[in-house]
C-alpha cells in the first residue's frame, strides 16, 4: 500500500475541524504523513493533536509550521511522542511558530531520556525561522549533549544564533557521536568571519564523522543480524555503504552460517577485488541465497575468477546408492552412484558496472582468459543458475565465446545479460548456437555492443524459432560511414540499414514466442522506428503481452517455497540459540 499525505495549509481550523482531520488520519493507515500549516493552530489545538499523537501508530512525518505552538504546546508535543510506546513518529517539523529559548527544555527532556521507547524512531527536529537567540547557549549545548538517540539531525537555520552560539555548539558536537546533521544557515553570525567559518568547517567534520560511524554501526548489527539468521534481513542490500576487507572476512563468516538471506546485493561499497573474493567464499556452502548482485563495485578479474569458483560450488547433486554383485567374490557391494544435478539455491547472478568505466579510458580492468575458460568451464558441467548478468564488463569475442558457449552447452540458462560490453559480430554465431541449444529461454540482452545490423541475421532466424523466447534487446546500431560519403546519414547507408531491417523484422515476426524487439539506429530513423513498432504490434497480437503472460508459474512457487522453508530454517535456529543461552545463564546460576 503506497503511503499518503495529508495536507490541511493556509485555511484556518477550530476544534471540531481538527478532530474530524485527526478521525480521518486515524481512520486511515497509508497516511503517513500530516501537513497543518499555517492554519492558526492555538495552544490549545496543539495539545489536542499532542494527545492524538500520544496513541496514534501510523504517522511518521508531522509539519506544524506557521502556527502558534508556543512553550507549553511543544511540552505537550514532546511528551506525548515519548509516552507513545508504538510511535513511528521520525519528523517533526515546527518552522516559523515564534519558539522561544523555553520551548527547547521539553526536548532536552525528551532526548536525555534514554530509556524512551516511543523516541527511539525520533530522528528529526525542525525549529528553522523561530526565535531562538544568543541567550540560548545554555539550552542548545544541553540539547546537543542530551542526545542519546543514534542518527538525530536538527534544523536551526533563520535564527538568531550568534558566533559565541555557534562556537559553543561546535564544542558539544565534538563529544556526541549520535548527532548527524546539523543545519545553521541564515542565523546572526558573520559568514565572513574566520573563526566562524573555522566553526562551521569543525561542525560539518563532526558530522561527516559522525556519520562514517554511524553507517559503521549499521553495517556491524547487519552483518550480526545475518550471522544468526535474523528474518530482518531476508532481503539485505548494502547500497553505497563502504565495505573493507575487514568487513568482508566478517562476511564470509556470517553468510557461511546463515539461513534468512535470500536475496543479497553489493553496491556501490568501494569494494576491493579481494573483498569481493572472500564474500563469494563465503556463499560457497550458503543454502538460502537465491539472488545475488554486484552492482558498481568493478570485481575485476579477480571477483570474477571467485564468481566461477562459486557456480562450481553450487551444483547440488544427489546420491542414489545402487547395489552391484561381483563375479569373483560373492558379496554385494553398495556404490554410490551420482545423478543429475538438482535445482541449486543460487538462480540469479548480477555482475553490473558504471557506463563510465570503459577498456578504452582504463576504468574498468578486463577479465583474463583463464577467468573467462574458468567461466566457461563451471558454466558448462556445474551452474545451476537460470539469470546471469554481466553488464559493462569489459568481455571481448573471445571472453563471449568461451562464457556462450559454456551456456549452449548446459542449457539451463532463462535469461542473459550482457549489454555495454566489448564484443561484436564475431560473436553472432555463438548467440545464434546458444538460442538453438536453450530451449527454456525467456530474456536475451545483447544492446549497445559492437553489433552490427547486417550481421544479426543468424540471431534472428534463431530467435524466430526459438519455442519460449519472449524478449530479444539488440539496442542502439550506428549506420558505418560508406567510402563515397563520409556521412553516417548518406542515403546509400540508409537504403542499406533499411534493407538489413526489413530482412530482420520479416524473420522475427514470425515468431511464436516472441513478445517484445528493441531495435534503434543512429542517426535515428523514423522509418525504421516504424518498423520495429509495427513488428511489436503484430507479436503482440500474435503472442499476447508481457502484462498478461503468467511468467514461469513454476518458477515463481519454487520460490515461494523457497522462502517458506528459508524462514523456518531461521526460525529454528534463532530458537536453538535462545534456548542454549537459556540453558547456559542457569548453569552460571
Amino acid at each position: 500500500m503506497a503511503a499518503k499525505s495529508f495536507i490541511h495549509t493556509n485555511e484556518k481550523l477550530d476544534a471540531a475541524l481538527l478532530t474530524a482531520i485527526l478521525n480521518k488520519v486515524s481512520a486511515d493507515c497509508s497516511i503517513q504523513s500530516l501537513r497543518i500549516t499555517h492554519a492558526c493552530l492555538a495552544p490549545s489545538l496543539v495539545v489536542q493533536i499532542a494527545d492524538f499523537l500520544e496513541r496514534n501508530a501510523t504517522l511518521t512525518h508531522i509539519d506544524l509550521s506557521g502556527n502558534t505552538i508556543g512553550v507549553h504546546g511543544a511540552t505537550c508535543l514532546a511528551a506525548s511522542i515519548a509516552k507513545n510506546d508504538i510511535s513511528r513518529l521520525t519528523t517533526l517539523t515546527l518552522s516559523n511558530c515564534g519558539l522561544s529559548n523555553e520551548s527547547l527544555t521539553p526536548w532536552i527532556e525528551f532526548f536525555r531520556n534514554e530509556k524512551t521507547t516511543g523516541s527511539k524512531s525520533f530522528t528529526e527536529l525542525n525549529l528553522s525561522g523561530n526565535q531562538l537567540d544568543e541567550d540560548s547557549s545554555t539550552l542548545l549545548t544541553e540539547l546537543v549533549q542530551a542526545v542519546a538517540i543514534p542518527g538525530v539531525r536538527f534544523d536551526l537555520r533563520k535564527n538568531r544564533l550568534s558566533d559565541a552560539n555557534i562556537h559553543e555548539l561546535a564544542a558539544a558536537l565534538m563529544a556526541n557521536r549520535n548527532i548527524v546533521g546539523l543545519r545553521l544557515e541564515g542565523n546572526q553570525q558573520d559568514e565572513d568571519d574566520d573563526t566562524t567559518l573555522r566553526q562551521h568547517k569543525k561542525i560539518e567534520f563532526y558530522l561527516r564523522d559522525n556519520r562514517k560511524q554511524l553507517q559503521r554501526k549499521h553495517t556491524v548489527e547487519k552483518i550480526q543480524q545475518i550471522q544468526h539468521s535474523a528474518l530482518a534481513v531476508e532481503c539485505c542490500h548494502f547500497d553505497g555503504v563502504a565495505l573493507s576487507i575487514t568487513d568482508a572476512e566478517l562476511l564470509k563468516v556470517a553468510l557461511s552460517q546463515t539461513r534468512s538471506v535470500t536475496d543479497l546485493r553489493f553496491a556501490s561499497n568501494a569494494l576491493p577485488a579481494e573483498g569481493t573474493k572472500r564474500i563469494l567464499q563465503g556463499l560457497h556452502t550458503n543454502t538460502s541465497v537465491r539472488k545475488l548482485a554486484i552492482i558498481d563495485n568493478n570485481i575485476g578479474t579477480i571477483g570474477m575468477h571467485a564468481l566461477s569458483v562459486l557456480l562450481r560450488c553450487h551444483e547440488q547433486r544427489q546420491t542414489q546408492h545402487v547395489q552391484c554383485k561381483k563375479k569373483s567374490a560373492k558379496k554385494i557391494t553398495t556404490i554410490a552412484k551420482p545423478t543429475m544435478p538438482s535445482q541449486s539455491a543460487l538462480q540469479s547472478v548480477t555482475v553490473s558496472n558504471s557506463i563510465h568505466l570503459t577498456l578504452e579510458n582504463g576504468l574498468l580492468e578486463p577479465i583474463t582468459r583463464r577467468t573467462a575458460s574458468a567461466l566457461h568451464y563451471s558454466l558448462a558441467h556445474h551452474a545451476a543458475i537460470t539469470s546471469l548478468c554481466l553488464a559493462n564488463c569489459g568481455l571481448t569475442d573471445h571472453d563471449i565465446g568461451a562464457i556462450v558457449s559454456g551456456i549452449a552447452r548446459h542449457a539451463q540458462l532463462e535469461e542473459l545479460d550482457v549489454r555495454n560490453n566489448a564484443f561484436g559480430d564475431h560473436s553472432v554465431h555463438v548467440f545464434a548456437r546458444m538460442l538453438r541449444r536453450c530451449s527454456r529461454f525467456y530474456r536475451l540482452d545483447l544492446s549497445n555492443n559492437r553489433l552490427t545490423l547486417p550481421e544479426l541475421l543468424p540471431i534472428a532466424h534463431a530467435a524466430s524459432s526459438h519455442p519460449a523466447l519472449r524478449i530479444l534487446l539488440l539496442g542502439r546500431f550506428i549506420s558505418p560511414p560508406s567510402p563515397p560519403s563520409p556521412s553516417p546519414s548518406s542515403p546509400r547507408d540508409t537504403v542499406a540499414l533499411r534493407n538489413s531491417m526489413d530482412a530482420i523484422a520479416s524473420i522475427l515476426q514470425t515468431s511464436a514466442s516472441l513478445m517484445l524487439v528493441e531495435l534503434r539506429t543512429w542517426p535515428q530513423s523514423a522509418a525504421i522506428a516504424q518498423c520495429v513498432a509495427d513488428m511489436n504490434v503484430l507479436l503482440q497480437d500474435r503472442n499476447g503481452t508481457l502484462a498478461t503472460l503468467p511468467r514461469n508459474l513454476q518458477a515463481q512457487h519454487d520460490a515461494e517455497l523457497h522462502t517458506q522453508r528459508c524462514r523456518f530454517r531461521a526460525l529454528v535456529r534463532i530458537e536453538a540459540e535462545r534456548v542454549i543461552a537459556q540453558l547456559g545463564g542457569n548453569l552460571q546460576k
